[in-house]
């Protein structure tokens, strides 16, 4: 077989998720009429108005008043989607807390639609060119002290506004978000046909990486690679868990991981290397906490976080004041981590993207560092040169060779390259039919056995900018390499 760097990415396909996957979490059960249930109360309510009319029939909730209803507990991250058949005053989502109540939801005054917020100490209101039709939805996306709200009609949602309030302040610690309780609210007259909340796939993804084994041989249960890959939202993102079906476009959202560092807050850390080490019977796990001064962090566990919505504990690598950036602590800046073990020499190699003084005032390289185990006793073996803005890298061992591919510089598309670990002083440059997915491209070499024959997949994204928000992004492209 041809050496990895002298073969071709021919463009599979491309993709833009946005907003469409999802892990559901709770919904509102419309086929049952818990209005009237005597013998169980499904959905409790938690105000209401003097004269209030509801009604449950044919998949549908009814509402001529103003009621409060239970549906769950608040989890920051989450999005909350309800769908109206008709609304004639306002209909949305309320956020109990103990002294506090915090209301984002849509308004029809009969002309055009409105998006509304009030909390203890404030109200808003936000106008849109939209008029109500049957079939539109509301949805809600929480994100710390902040709600972004978009209006999904024919299938799409829009992004309109977003709600900032000083009554969700620390809402990421457990302590006070397991406090909160999200709720159903209808103040006027409107007919519900779905209320649901979850974890989505956010406006764009990023920072894509396999889960693998120790050796870096990928993890596949059911003929499902699964992938670590950072949510980006309007602003902010998460860590996300994803399943596919290697070669096709076929992904699943099954997971989402956040991190406490000791302190009760649930990290929405980003750029996990994941692994199963088969030999000590432990998962690993390398991420880069920028909730924690954007440095490195770690952790290893015994159970299973691939499914559903899951918090590690970490540990924080130990900082760099000043000293030698060679040196195996955590400078300022760090990201993109990844590990590996090589069972030849029984060693673990590690490779971090750290910010250094360059040409350009600025620039990004891989540093690498040896050891005998997975988080500690690292020496330093090299470092890239051949300049720019490396970044996304990841650790491989293809045909016995252990290399490293990463992306590079901001003014160049689709700058990917390949190093030998023990040969870092040169680098090839790798070739694609269309050159998408590049300006310092995260670049992610999946190989699949097929029978006796092997694939490789190369996974990637743009900087296409999913929002205003400078680390948005955008679409993923997936090529296959293939011998010329």
């Amino acid at each position: 077989m041809e050496k990895i760097e002298n073969m071709i990415g021919k463009r599979l396909f491309s993709l833009n998720f946005y907003k469409d996957l999802k892990l559901p979490l709770g919904k509102m059960s419309l086929t049952k009429d818990f209005v009237n249930e005597t013998r169980g109360d499904i959905y409790p309510v938690i105000e209401s108005s003097d004269g209030l009319c509801e009604k449950v029939s044919g998949g549908k909730y009814s509402v001529n008043g103003e009621v409060t209803r239970l549906i769950g507990r608040h989890i920051p991250y989450c999005t909350y989607e309800m769908t109206f058949d008709s609304l004639n005053g306002a209909g949305g989502f309320s956020f109990i807390l103990p002294d506090e109540k915090i209301f984002a939801g849509l308004k029809n005054d009969g002309k055009k639609l409105s998006l509304v917020f009030f909390d203890g100490s404030k109200k808003e209101t936000f106008e849109t060119d939209l008029a109500f039709a049957k079939g539109t939805s509301l949805l809600v996306t929480a994100r710390k002290k902040n709600l972004d709200c978009y209006i999904k009609t024919n299938g799409f949602p829009q992004y309109f506004c977003t709600f900032c309030s000083d009554s969700f302040e620390n809402i990421e610690y457990s302590k006070v978000f397991e406090k909160c309780s999200s709720c159903v609210s209808i103040l006027g007259e409107g007919v519900l046909s779905d209320a649901s909340f979850y974890i989505d796939c956010g406006i764009s993804q990023a920072d894509i990486r396999p889960i693998r084994y120790e050796n870096g041989e990928i993890l596949i249960e059911n003929g499902k690679v699964f992938l670590t890959a950072s949510i980006r939202m309007q602003a902010e993102c998460y860590q996300g868990i994803f399943a596919w079906v290697p070669g096709t476009a076929d992904f699943q959202l099954v997971g989402a991981l956040f991190y406490d560092a000791g302190d009760g807050m649930w990290g929405n850390d980003v750029a996990a290397s994941m692994m199963y080490d088969r030999n000590e019977k432990v998962w690993k796990l390398w991420v880069c906490s920028f909730s924690h001064g954007h440095i490195l962090g770690h952790a290893r566990f015994e159970s299973d976080v691939r499914f559903g919505v899951n918090l590690l504990d970490i540990s924080l690598m130990e900082k760099m004041e000043d000293g030698d950036e060679n040196s195996f602590l955590s400078k300022m800046s760090d990201e993109d981590p990844d590990f590996i073990y090589d069972e030849k020499s029984g060693k673990w190699y590690m490779s971090i993207c750290r910010a250094v003084t360059g040409h350009d005032s600025r620039e990004y390289h891989y540093f690498f560092f040896e050891s005998d185990n997975a988080f500690s006793g690292y020496r330093f073996i090299g470092r890239t040169s051949c300049g720019g803005a490396e970044t996304g890298g990841s650790l491989l061992m293809i045909d016995g060779r252990l290399i490293f591919a990463c992306g590079a510089c901001f003014d160049k598309r689709a700058e990917y390259r390949i190093y030998d670990l023990f040969d870092v002083d040169h680098c090839t440059r790798m070739r694609f039919d269309y050159d998408d997915g590049g300006f310092r491209g995260w670049g992610t070499i999946i190989p699949i056995k097929y029978g006796n024959r092997e694939r490789f997949f190369h996974l990637t994204f743009d900087r296409a900018g999913g929002s205003d928000y400078t680390w948005s992004y955008g679409n993923i492209y997936c090529f296959e390499l293939l011998e010329e």
